[in-house]
C-alpha cells in the first residue's frame, strides 16, 4: 500500500475528494438527497421497513411481494432495524453505506490497475469512472454499486489465484463459487456472468481435447467447474424455493414483468437510449474479435494471461447481457440495468490507453506524458459533467414533489386509507399509508391475473382502494390546467401484455393537485382523486 500511495498520490487525493463529497451528500437535506435517489430505491426501503415492523415481505402492507434483488435487501435490512424504520435517518445511513461501497470500489480498482499496469493508469481510469453515467450507479439507492464491487472482488480473486487459467485447488474454487453466488443474488441477471465463465472454461476444455498430451487435464477442468458451481447451485436454493412456494414462480415479479423470454420483443431503441452502454457493448465485441484474430497485440497490451482471461469473460458477459436486453427486455429498462458493464470498461481502459498513447505521441509529439495529459483532460471533463449532473438532479422535481405529496397525504388522510399509483416508492415511504403499486413491479402475480381477466375495477373494490394517484400528464395539458371533466386511466398487464380495464376519474373527485414541476424536461403534476363508488 505504501508503494501504491507513493506512486499514485493524485489518485488517492482524487479518491478522497470523491468519497468525501459523497459522504457530505449523504447527510444533506431531503430536498437535495431526493434528487440523487431514484423512486425505485424506495421500493426497497418501504419493503425493508415493513419487514422490520410487520415481519413480512410486503410493499403495500396488503400483498406479499418478491419484486427486488435479495442481497441488497439483506444489506440494508440492519440499517432499518437499528433505526427502527425511521424514514429520513434510514436514508442517510443507506447513502452512507453506498459511499463506503464506493470507497471499496475505488481502492480495489486502483490496487488491480497499479499491480497490472503501473502508476499512470489508476488515475486515468478513476477519471473515467467519475463520469456521472458510471459514478451515479453507486448512488441511486439500488443494488448497482454492490454489484460493481462484487464483480471487482471476483476479478481481484481471479488475479490473485489464477482461477480462470489454472486448475486451482478445491478451497480456492469453492470460495470463488461463493463470490459468484453473491454476484447472482446482488442482481439476478448476473446469471450471464456465470454463463460467460462456464463458456470460457468450456473453451479451455475443448482446447485440451484437441491436444493429446493434455487430455488428462479435462477431468480436472470438469471438477473445477463443478466445484465453482456447487455454492452457486445450493446457496440460492432457499430464496428460489421461497419464491416458488409463496408466488408459484422461481423468478421475482419484477423480472417476470420486464422480461419476455422465450418470446422475443426486439427493442432496437435501447441502442440510442443508452448510448454510453451501447459503446461499451461495441468495445466488448471489438475486444473479443481482437482476442481471436490479433491475440499477439492483446498480449503486448496486457501481458498477464489471467487478466486477459478476466477481460474475455467480462466481454462475453456484456455481449450476452446486451443481446438479451435487446431481444427480451420489453419494459422499464434503466441505467442501473447495465451497471456490470462499468467493470469491463474500467478494466479494459488501460489497454485502450496504451494503444492510444502511441497514436497520440505520433500526432502530438509535443506531449511528453500522454497519460498525465489524458488524465488531466478527463478529470476536468468529469468534474464539469458532475456539476451539470448535480444541477440537473436539483432541477428535476419529481422526487421532491412526491415527497411533498406524501407529507400532505400523511397529514390529511386516515391511516386506514388505501391508495393506488404508479411510481409509488417515495409517496408510499413517506406517507405511512398502504399504497398498491399499479405497474406491478413491487406487487405480485395475483394482480396480473386480475388484469388478464379485465378485472381492474374488481381488484380496486376487493382491496378497498379509496384513492388513486397519477402524475404522467406531460402529454395532457387539459388535465394539467384543470380544464377537463373526466380522465380515463387504462390499466395494463406487463406480464400478459393486455389491457386490464379502465378507471374513470372525475375532476370533481380531485382532493389534491400539486403545482406543475419539471420531470426531466417535461411539465407535469401530481393529482389525487377519491375513487367514486358509482364506477363499480
Amino acid at each position: 500500500m505504501e508503494t501504491l500511495y507513493s506512486k499514485n498520490k493524485l489518485f488517492f487525493i482524487l479518491a478522497f475528494i470523491v468519497i468525501g463529497t459523497r459522504l457530505i451528500f449523504s447527510w444533506l437535506d431531503m430536498s437535495f438527497i431526493l434528487g440523487r435517489v431514484v423512486d425505485d430505491a424506495f421500493y426497497y426501503f418501504k419493503t425493508t421497513q415493513n419487514i422490520v415492523k410487520e415481519h413480512t415481505s410486503t410493499f403495500d402492507g396488503i400483498n406479499k411481494t418478491n419484486g427486488y434483488h435479495p442481497l441488497w435487501m439483506f444489506s440494508i435490512l440492519p440499517i432499518f432495524y437499528l433505526t427502527n424504520g425511521n424514514e429520513e435517518l434510514s436514508i442517510h445511513f443507506v447513502m452512507t453505506l453506498q459511499a463506503v461501497i464506493l470507497g471499496a470500489i475505488i481502492f480495489l480498482l486502483g490496487k488491480i490497475l497499479y499491480r497490472e499496469f503501473g502508476s499512470p493508469y489508476p488515475i486515468v481510469t478513476l477519471a473515467i469512472f467519475m463520469w456521472p453515467r458510471f459514478l451515479s450507479q453507486t448512488e441511486y439507492g439500488l443494488e448497482a454499486g454492490l454489484l460493481i464491487f462484487l464483480l471487482l472482488l471476483s476479478v481481484n480473486y481471479c488475479l490473485n489465484h489464477c482461477i480462470l487459467t489454472s486448475h486451482g485447488n478445491f478451497r480456492k474454487n469453492l470460495i470463488f463459487g461463493i463470490i459468484l453466488t453473491l454476484i447472482f443474488l446482488a442482481r439476478l441477471d448476473s446469471i450471464f456472468y456465470f454463463i460467460s465463465i462456464v463458456s470460457y472454461l468450456t473453451f479451455n476444455i475443448q482446447n485440451n481435447v484437441l491436444i493429446p498430451e493434455t487430455r488428462q487435464k479435462i477431468g480436472t477442468y470438469l471438477k473445477k467447474i463443478l466445484t465453482i458451481f456447487i455454492p452457486a447451485s445450493f446457496i440460492p436454493l432457499p430464496y428460489l424455493a421461497w419464491n416458488y412456494s409463496s408466488f408459484g414462480h422461481i423468478t421475482p415479479i419484477s423480472g417476470s414483468l420486464k422480461h419476455s423470454f422465450p418470446t422475443p420483443s426486439f427493442s432496437p431503441e435501447y441502442f440510442y437510449q443508452f448510448i454510453d452502454f451501447s459503446v461499451i457493448f461495441f468495445i466488448a465485441i471489438g475486444f473479443f474479435v481482437l482476442t481471436l484474430f490479433k491475440n499477439k497485440a492483446i498480449k503486448n497490451l496486457a501481458p498477464n494471461i489471467e487478466y486477459r482471461a478476466v477481460l474475455i469473460v467480462l466481454a462475453i458477459y456484456v455481449i450476452i447481457h446486451f443481446f438479451d436486453t435487446l431481444l427480451f427486455m420489453k419494459w422499464a429498462v434503466f441505467r442501473w440495468h447495465f451497471a456490470g458493464y462499468t467493470v469491463f470498461l474500467l478494466l479494459v481502459m488501460p489497454l485502450i490507453i496504451r494503444a492510444a498513447e502511441e497514436k497520440l505521441q505520433h500526432y502530438f509529439p509535443g506531449i511528453k506524458q500522454p497519460s498525465f495529459f489524458l488524465a488531466s483532460l478527463l478529470i476536468i471533463l468529469a468534474l464539469l459533467a458532475q456539476f451539470a449532473s448535480v444541477k440537473r438532479s436539483v432541477e428535476n422535481r419529481f422526487q421532491y414533489e412526491g415527497y411533498r405529496e406524501a407529507l400532505w397525504i400523511k397529514e390529511n388522510t386516515s391511516p386506514d386509507d388505501i391508495f393506488m399509483l404508479e411510481d409509488a416508492g417515495i409517496i408510499s415511504y413517506f406517507s405511512n399509508r398502504r399504497i398498491v403499486n399499479i405497474d406491478g413491479v413491487i406487487n405480485n402475480f395475483e394482480f396480473q391475473d386480475y388484469l388478464k381477466e379485465g378485472k381492474f375495477l374488481d381488484y380496486i373494490r376487493e382491496k378497498n382502494i379509496k384513492y388513486f394517484v397519477h402524475h404522467a400528464f406531460w402529454d395532457n395539458p387539459d388535465v394539467r390546467s384543470g380544464n377537463y371533466d373526466k380522465y380515463l386511466f387504462k390499466s395494463f398487464s406487463h406480464l400478459y401484455d393486455v389491457f386490464g380495464g379502465t378507471l374513470t376519474l372525475k375532476k370533481s373527485d380531485e382532493i389534491y393537485r400539486s403545482k406543475e414541476y419539471n420531470h426531466f424536461g417535461r411539465k407535469t403534476m401530481f393529482i389525487i382523486w377519491k375513487i367514486n363508488n358509482t364506477i363499480f
